[in-house]
Formats: structure tokens, sequence, C-alpha cells
């Protein structure tokens, strides 16, 4: 068993138990269980030690197979009785295939995946990344996707290769309960015919509600992933990923017309843009791809953009687009420090003053080791005033006492706001200001949550991070007794006299009333302020 399975703990533990012992009779009573499996080598042998730990189990699993670069030579009944095996003992629901490394593999792949129940299968994982797909093992491919009517989660990796013309029939399956679809193509070159022939297929999915495409495209007609927006009319979540952009033609945009679509307001819950563009390039505002994607919606609820790649210019034509969406709720951005003056500031202001919506903000803001100009980050909280929510995260960065101050200093001005994340990235030396950070923390009559996240920080520094959990546990504790104090000097108040006279006459249930008001927050003017730190 130990050169057959290869058993690796899941990064999620919140959904799923792990599989991680050399015994399945551990696992018996694991309802979902995650089995990663690596292929080195089949036997007689090992297939029976297998089928006698399943046995009668009837786990609800999610299978992982990875198919290695050295077996050549196993024979094919093995491969249908390693499928007969886990189908037979298992409710595969969700299964996932990597051959990444071996062409030959891929008739392994297409025989296991004619075994399974075509009734169970749910979500169906395809990585076929750097290794060739033929046109006749693409079409074997499509026929046994069509058998799988259940299926509501496709994705497929053809990252690498060049992809046959077949594959893109896949997706025009009629797989009436597909609800998410991930194309990933990194660096797998489409002509225009192949990406047109890709998005007709797509939009004939009209019951999709989640999206990825994850593209290169250098010379291709754009009107073709403009049609998503249109067509896909039930579609919530889109993300839009375009790689390695380096040469844009000028074209005729075609006016697409659906006559039902024009009478109703084109809207999404969560859009998510990068567009790799050529650095230093003055690219035409009407080819940017991304930003005719964004202009096809008018209602936008989440968004997601990475701005880093653009000039002034281009800039601004984005800051101007996401001001039409008064409906949008969460805003994540990507910035770098130099893009930022006083121009694009004023319009940031003027656009992002009337969000009243907006109460989720994440900012990465990628800068040079010093800032030239202390106001260019803050800013961009400052003119965000509705915000209850603020991740930023600052790389490469240096940061004197006024830049402390600038950054701080703007968090008291922001009226709603309840929770904040600072992460500092790579690069981080210098002390980090705690006496201007909590001074301005306190401030903030509303927040109840603030945490600070320092990532690689050297050995040296590993004693910051133990002097940092006594000084906010000292400050914690001061805080609390404060407002312990605020209160039984209050006793004579009507509210906190009742609530008194209720209580039980022992000090401990006493002490644990008094935590729930500091925690409710219902009769004081304090908040608990938690102060979280982590070294990643």
């Amino acid at each position: 068993m130990e050169n057959f399975i290869n058993q690796n703990p899941s990064k999620d533990l919140n959904q799923q138990k792990v599989f991680q012992t050399k015994s399945i009779n551990e696992s018996q009573n694991m309802q979902n269980t995650i089995l990663n499996i690596q292929i080195l080598d089949l036997s007689s042998e090992i297939l029976f030690n297998l089928s006698q730990q399943l046995k009668n189990k009837q786990l609800n699993s999610t299978i992982k197979i990875c198919f290695d670069s050295s077996i050549l030579d196993i024979k094919q009944e093995l491969i249908i009785e390693l499928a007969k095996v886990l189908y037979q003992n298992i409710q595969i629901q969700k299964l996932g295939i990597i051959n990444t490394t071996n062409e030959c593999n891929n008739n392994y792949i297409l025989e296991f995946l004619k075994q399974m129940n075509e009734q169970q299968i749910k979500q169906l994982k395809l990585n076929f990344c750097n290794v060739q797909v033929s046109p006749k093992q693409s079409e074997q491919i499509n026929k046994i996707i069509t058998n799988f009517q259940n299926l509501s989660t496709l994705k497929i990796n053809l990252s690498e290769i060049q992809v046959p013309q077949p594959f893109f029939n896949i997706i025009e399956l009629q797989l009436k309960h597909l609800q998410t679809l991930k194309i990933k193509l990194r660096q797998t070159q489409l002509d225009a015919q192949a990406t047109q022939q890709l998005v007709n297929s797509i939009i004939k999915q009209n019951q999709l509600q989640k999206l990825q495409l994850d593209l290169i495209l250098s010379s291709v007609n754009q009107s073709n992933l403009q049609k998503i927006p249109v067509f896909l009319s039930n579609l919530e979540y889109f993300t839009l990923i375009l790689q390695n952009q380096s040469q844009y033609v000028e074209e005729k945009h075609q006016e697409i017309h659906n006559e039902t679509e024009e009478k109703f307001q084109r809207k999404i819950k969560y859009l998510k843009i990068e567009e790799q563009i050529q650095a230093n390039k003055n690219i035409n505002f009407s080819n940017l791809l991304g930003l005719q994607i964004l202009n096809s919606y008018s209602i936008v609820t989440s968004l997601s953009i990475d701005l880093t790649q653009y000039n002034e210019q281009n800039l601004y034509k984005y800051i101007q687009q996401v001001s039409r969406f008064d409906q949008l709720h969460q805003l994540n951005m990507k910035l770098n420090n130099s893009q930022l003056n006083d121009k694009i500031i004023c319009h940031y202001k003027q656009s992002f003053e009337n969000l009243k919506e907006l109460n989720d903000l994440s900012l990465i803001i990628n800068s040079q080791k010093f800032f030239v100009k202390q106001y260019s980050f803050s800013s961009l909280i400052r003119h965000s005033p509705y915000i209850s929510k603020l991740r930023l995260k600052l790389k490469i960065i240096q940061l004197t006492d006024d830049l402390y101050q600038e950054l701080f200093g703007v968090l008291p001005s922001l009226k709603y706001l309840k929770q904040i994340y600072f992460i500092f990235g790579k690069g981080y030396s210098f002390q980090f200001n705690y006496k201007i950070f909590l001074s301005n923390v306190r401030k903030c009559s509303n927040l109840n949550y603030a945490s600070l996240s320092f990532q690689n920080l050297s050995s040296s520094q590993k004693s910051l991070k133990q002097k940092t959990d006594i000084i906010l546990q000292s400050e914690s504790l001061n805080s609390q007794q404060d407002t312990i104090e605020e209160i039984q000097t209050k006793k004579k108040n009507s509210l906190a006299s009742k609530i008194q006279a209720s209580m039980s006459s022992m000090e401990a249930f006493y002490k644990i009333r008094i935590q729930q008001l500091l925690q409710q927050n219902l009769i004081f003017k304090k908040a608990i302020r938690l102060v979280k730190l982590e070294v990643q």
C-alpha cells in the first residue's frame, strides 16, 4: 500500500475531514473524506488490499488521482479494476484527475473515467497541464463527460499545450445542471477562430452561475468575450484573467443586440479582472478588454481589479467606471504607489465619496522602498468614508513616524469602521510604531477588531513578536479594567441598576454578566478592541 497511496493533508480543514492515516480502518467514522492517490504502480495484490480496506465503508469522498510519469506498462485491466474498487466502495461525488507528466497516461484516465458512476459524479476536475491531448482523446473525453448528467462543476486545465479543436466542444455538452465552469489556458495560444468557438460554446450554458477564464490573448476579436455578459444572464461570479497581452489590434467593435436583454439591467454579484499588458505601453482605451467587460454591467456588488499595469489615463478610466456602481459593497484593488498623484487622488475622491454602499475595501499597494509622498495611500482610505471593513497590504515599504501617523491617523475619521486588517509584506526592516497605532485605534468609536500581520520576518526579529504580545496584552487588560470601573460608577443609572438587581449574589456570575455587557456594548461608550498579531 505504501507505494500506491500518497496521503497528503488537505489545506481546507473547515469543510471536510482529512484522510491522512495509512489505514482506512481508522477513518470509518468519517462521513466526508479526501483521498489523495498517487499512482506509482499497480498490481493485483495492491488492489486486493485496497479493496479489503475500503470494503463496506461507504464513504462520501473527494478523490484526487495523480498519474506518475513512471507508469508506462500497467495493464489496462488493472486500471479498470482500480476504478471499480473505488466506486463500488466509495460514493464519489468529487473527482479530480491530474496528468502533467506523460501523454501515455491519458489512455489510463479515459479507462478510469469510463468506469465511474455516471449519476454520482457532481464535480469533475481534469488537469492536463503541459501534456498534449490528441484529437481522438478529446472526442472520447467529450463523450464520457456527456454521460455525467448530474455534473454541477467542471474545471479544465489545458495550459502550455496545443489545444486540439475538438476539446472546445467539451463545454458545448448538454449538461443542464452545470453551474460552475473554470477553464485555464495559461500560455496556450488561441487564434481568433478558436476563441470564437470557445466563447460560443460557453454562452450556450445559460444556467451558469460561476465562470472563470484564464487565457492568453495576443490578437483576437475582443467582441467575442464581450458576448458573455450579454448572453449569460444568470451569471453571478465572473473571473477574467488575461495573460501576457503584448499586442493589440485596432478593430471595429460590433454592437451586440439582444432584444430581451436590453430591457433589463445587467448585474453580477462578483466580477474579477486581471489584465496583463506590456509595461509602459500606451494602450488605447477602446482596446482594454477588461474595461469593456466592466462596462458591460450596470450593477456589480463585489469587484476585484488589478490596476498595476495601467498608465494615468487608463487608471482614471477604470476609476470612472467603478464610480458607476452605486450598489457596490466590496472592492479589492491592487495598485502601485507610483501611479498615485494629485490628479488621480482628485478623481478618486470625486468618484468614491458617492459610493455609499461600499463597506468592504481591500487595497494592495506595491511600492518603492520609500514613499515619495505621504498622502498617497492614506488618501485612498480617507475618500472611502462609508467603509466598515478595511484591509490594507503594503509591499516593500519603509515607514517614518510621519507616515505612520498619516496612515493610522485616517482611521478615526471613518466613523463606520468596525474591522481593520493590516499586512506588511516583504522588505519589513523597521521598528513598528505601536504607540501611534494604538493611540489612533482607541479613537475609533465603532472599531471592534484590528489585525496586524507581518510577513517574512527574519530570525533576529522573532523577539519582536514576543514583545508585541506583551505590550498588547497589557493594553488590553488596562482597557477592560477602565471599562469595568466606568460601569461600576454608573450603577445608579436605571438600566445598570435593573441589571444589577437581577444578578446573582455570586461574584463569578456578576463578572460574567459584566463581560457580556462589554461584548454587546449596551450601556457604555467604549468597545473592546481585539488586536491580533501574526507572523507568517
